[in-house]
C-alpha cells in the first residue's frame, strides 16, 4: 500500500501547506493552472506526482491514522485496494487542505470521483468503480456511502462520522476501534421478574433469539414499539440478562455526542459485521422511526436507503430488536420483514409501584410504600416520565407533595391522560362484615388457585355494600391490577362509539393484565326487549360478546339487576347477591370504626351497609363527634334516608 502520510500527526491534524519546497507553483503549465489555497498546478499528473513525493520523501513508520486504518482494514477484513480508497476518503475529510486542492481539480476538469481516486492510489477507474460499486464490501459494509447533496464535496463518496471518529482516537487499540464502531454495551437496569406483566411477550422474544443464538439464523429482528418511556429498551436489556447475552447499543455514541441520523444505519452495519463471528451477542436499535419515511422523504437517496434496510432486515447475523414510539409510520413492506412485533404498554399498577419504590430508593427519595402504591394508581404513567418527577422532587429536597405535583405537571404538558386505572382511593373490603348468598372466602380462595382466569362475576345488591370493594379484594388476592369502568366511561352519543370504547376496555384489560370492574352495568347490558334504537342492541351484543372472549377476570356490579337483559346472565360464570348487614355485623362494625360499643338501638337495623359506617365515619371526624349517642342516631339518620328496605332477588 502507497504511504498516505500528509502530515497526519499525534493529532490527526495538518496545516494549510504554502510554498512547500519542490511544490509545482504556477508556471509549470501556464496554459491551464490549477489554483489552490495560493498554491498552483499545471495537471491532474502533477497533483498525483506531488503527493507520491511526499509520501516517499516522508520518515518510515505508520501515522497514528495509518496505524487505525490498518486496524480497521485487519476488522472488515478489507482488500489491500478497499484499504486504499478509504484512506483517501477519511484524509479527505479530515484535511481541509487537501479537500480544497482536491475539489479544485475536480471542478475545473470536471474528473469523474474514480478517475480522480484512481489517479490518486495509482489505479484504473474502471478498477475504483467496481471496488466502489453497492454490492461491493466498502458499500454494502457501510464503511463508504453515497450522497447526493450539494455540498459533500469530492465524489459524493463519504465515509460516515462514526468511523472517522473510531480512526481518530489517539494511541487506539484494535479493541477501541472495534468497541467503538460496534456500540457501547448496555446493561439491565430492572429485573426480569418486572416485566411479569407481559410474561408471554417476553418469553417469546427471549425463545426467538435463545433460537436464533442456537441455529445460526439470519434475519432475525424484532419490533418492539409503545409510547415513549414505557421500557422499551430495559426489557431488551432484561432479556439479554436473563439469557446471559451481551447486548450492545448499535447507533449510538460512546460518549457525549449525538449520532447523526445518516451515520445511524452504517453503525449497525458494522455492528452486525464486526458480532457475526462472535457468540453471545444481540443488538437493540433505539428509535427505528429515525429511519423511516419521514426521514428517508428528506433524502434524494430514499429508494437506496429503504433497500439497504430490507437487505439489512433479511440478512443480519446476530438477532437484532429495534425499538419504535410508533408503529404507524413503518411501511407495511418492511414491517414483514421483522420475525416479531410487540407493543409494549405503560406497566400495569402493581409494577409501576415496585418500579417507583425501586426509583425512589436509588434516588435517595424516602417515601411510605402506601403512598407511592397510591400515586402509581393515581397516575397511569410510563416509567420514565416517573423517574423524572422522583428526580425533581428529589433536587427539591421534598417529598411526596413535590412529587405529586411534578407527576401532575409532566401528565399535562405530555397530554397524557391521568387516572387511567381508577384513581378513586379504595375502601378496604372486610369479609366479616360482608353478608352475601355465596361464601365471599371461599370463594376468593378456589379462584385463587384455579389454573385460569378466564372468569366472570356479577355482583348485585344494595348500595355500599361492597361489591366494587370486593373486586378490588379479588384483585388484590390474584396480584393482578384493576382497570375500572363505570357506565359514563363507556357510553357516547356518537352512534358506534359505545361499541369502540366497550371493545377498548376489554383490550386495555387483556394488554395489562387487569381485572375489569364495570360498574353499573345495568345501563350497559338492559332488556334488549325494550330496545327502540338498534344501537341499544349492538352495545349489549359487543358487551357479551367481549365477555365471552374475555381471558381475565371480570367483575360487574349493579343496584338493579332486575334491569338487566335476561340472556345475560347465563354469560357470568359466578352471580353473587350482597345484602345488609345482620344486627349482629352492625354492632361489630360499630366496635371497627368509630371503637366503642353500640348500646343504641340502631343496632337492631337490618338495612345498614358498610358503606353507610363509611359515611357516619366522615361527617363524624369533620365534626370532631365521638359521643356513641350522637354516632348512632347518624346511622339512624342514614337507614331513614334509604328510599325503603331492599328484597332479596335470587338467580
Amino acid at each position: 500500500m502507497r504511504r498516505w502520510l500528509f502530515e497526519d500527526g499525534a493529532d490527526f491534524g495538518l496545516e494549510p501547506l504554502k510554498d512547500e519546497p519542490g511544490f509545482p507553483h504556477h508556471g509549470a503549465h501556464s496554459d491551464q493552472p490549477l489554483d489552490t489555497d495560493g498554491v498552483h498546478f499545471g495537471s491532474l499528473s502533477e497533483v498525483a506526482k506531488f503527493l507520491e513525493d511526499r509520501a516517499i520523501a516522508a520518515t518510515a513508520g505508520c501515522s497514528p491514522l495509518q496505524s487505525n486504518l490498518n486496524v480497521v482494514s485487519e476488522l472488515f477484513e478489507l482488500d489491500p485496494l478497499d484499504a486504499e480508497i478509504v484512506g483517501v476518503l477519511v484524509r479527505y475529510r479530515l484535511h481541509e487542505w487537501f479537500q480544497n486542492l482536491l475539489d479544485h481539480v475536480l471542478d475545473t476538469r470536471e474528473f469523474k470521483p474514480e478517475v480522480l481516486i484512481g489517479v490518486l492510489i495509482g489505479r484504473s477507474a474502471v478498477v475504483v468503480g467496481d471496488r466502489l460499486h453497492p454490492s461491493m464490501p466498502l458499500m454494502d459494509s457501510g464503511i463508504v456511502g453515497k450522497s447526493s447533496a450539494m455540498d459533500v464535496g469530492l465524489f459524493q463518496y463519504e465515509v460516515p462520522l462514526g468511523l472517522i471518529e473510531a480512526l481518530t482516537t489517539p494511541a487506539a487499540t484494535s479493541a477501541d476501534i472495534r468497541r467503538a464502531l460496534i456500540g457501547p454495551i448496555l446493561k439491565s437496569e430492572l429485573d426480569w421478574a418486572h416485566f411479569d406483566h407481559i410474561g408471554a411477550e417476553r418469553d417469546l422474544i427471549a425463545g426467538v433469539i435463545q433460537g436464533a443464538n442456537d441455529t445460526r439464523a439470519v434475519g432475525i429482528n424484532i419490533l418492539i414499539w409503545g409510547r415513549a418511556g414505557t421500557g422499551k429498551t430495559t426489557m431488551a436489556a432484561a432479556v439479554a440478562r436473563h439469557l446471559d447475552l451481551t447486548l450492545y447499543q448499535a447507533g449510538e455514541s460512546g460518549d457525549s455526542d449525538v449520532p447523526d441520523r445518516a451515520d445511524r444505519l452504517p453503525t449497525l452495519r458494522w455492528a452486525q459485521r464486526l458480532l457475526s463471528r462472535q457468540s453471545g451477542a444481540m443488538l437493540i436499535f433505539d428509535e427505528a422511526e429515525d429511519l423511516l419515511p419521514g426521514g428517508f422523504e428528506m433524502r434524494s437517496d430514499a429508494g437506496a436507503s429503504k433497500v439497504a434496510l430490507n437487505r439489512l432486515l433479511e440478512s443480519n447475523p446476530v438477532p437484532t430488536i429495534w425499538t419504535s414510539n410508533e408503529v404507524g409510520c413503518f411501511d407495511p413492506a418492511l414491517l414483514r420483514r421483522f420475525t416479531l412485533v410487540v407493543e409494549l404498554g405503560t406497566p400495569p399498577e402493581s409494577v409501576r409501584t415496585q418500579i417507583w419504590q425501586r426509583l425512589s430508593e436509588r434516588s435517595g427519595l424516602d417515601l411510605p410504600p402506601d403512598a407511592l402504591r397510591g400515586l402509581a394508581r393515581e397516575f397511569d404513567q410510563p416509567p420514565a416520565l416517573a423517574e423524572n418527577a422522583i428526580f425533581a422532587a428529589r433536587l427539591a429536597g421534598g417529598g411526596m407533595s413535590q412529587l405529586r405535583l411534578a407527576l401532575a405537571g409532566a401528565v399535562r404538558a405530555t397530554g397524557r391522560k391521568q387516572a387511567k386505572c381508577d384513581p378513586v382511593p379504595t375502601e378496604p373490603f372486610e369479609p366479616s362484615l360482608t353478608t352475601a348468598d355465596l361464601d365471599l372466602a371461599k370463594l376468593t380462595d378456589r379462584l385463587t388457585r384455579a389454573k385460569t382466569r378466564a372468569y366472570s362475576l356479577l355482583l348485585s345488591g344494595p348500595p355500599g355494600t361492597g361489591k366494587s370493594a370486593y373486586a378490588r379484594y379479588l384483585a388484590e388476592q390474584l396480584d393482578i391490577p384493576v382497570i375500572s369502568k363505570r357506565a359514563s366511561d363507556l357510553l357516547n352519543a356518537h352512534v358506534g362509539d359505545s361499541e369502540k370504547a366497550i371493545a377498548s376496555a376489554f383490550e386495555e384489560a387483556r394488554n395489562e393484565g387487569a381485572l375489569l370492574i364495570l360498574d353499573e352495568v345495568d345501563s350497559l347490558l338492559s332488556d334488549r326487549r325494550h330496545a327502540v334504537r338498534s344501537w341499544e342492541v349492538t352495545q349489549v351484543n359487543e358487551l357479551l360478546t367481549q365477555l365471552e372472549a374475555h381471558t381475565f377476570p371480570v367483575v360487574a356490579t349493579t343496584n338493579f339487576v332486575e334491569r338487566l337483559d335476561p340472556a345475560c346472565l347465563r354469560r357470568f360464570t359466578f352471580k353473587v347477591r350482597l345484602e345488609p348487614m345482620t344486627p349482629p355485623q352492625v354492632r361489630l362494625a360499630f366496635w371497627s370504626f368509630f371503637g366503642r360499643d353500640l348500646t343504641s338501638a340502631c343496632g337492631e337495623l337490618t338495612d345498614l351497609t358498610p358503606g353507610d359506617f363509611r359515611v357516619v365515619q366522615r361527617k363524624a371526624n369533620i365534626l370532631g363527634i365521638e359521643d356513641s349517642a350522637e354516632l348512632a342516631a347518624m346511622l339512624m339518620s342514614e337507614s331513614a334516608a334509604k328510599p325503603g328496605r331492599t328484597r332479596p332477588i335470587g338467580f
